[in-house]
């Protein structure tokens, strides 16, 4: 084997390794900003909670538009 073959074989295994490193490390960020976005899902949904029956009830009473 000729040593540009051995280049090129080391170089696919260093790109193969990074790949494998970004995959992990975005998974792990992937993740995180999941559970976040849960709790601010928790958040958000308690903070609304108030608007959206006062909402249902404007839409209740007789006559009101439904928008």
């Amino acid at each position: 084997m000729t040593t540009a073959y051995w280049i090129a074989v080391v170089l696919a295994g260093v790109g193969l390794l990074t790949m494998a490193a970004l995959a992990l490390s975005l998974g792990l960020r992937l993740r995180r900003l999941a559970r976040d976005a849960g709790s601010v899902r928790a958040g958000i949904s308690a903070a609304t909670g108030p608007i959206t029956a006062a909402v249902a009830a404007g839409r209740a009473r007789r006559g009101t538009p439904d928008r």
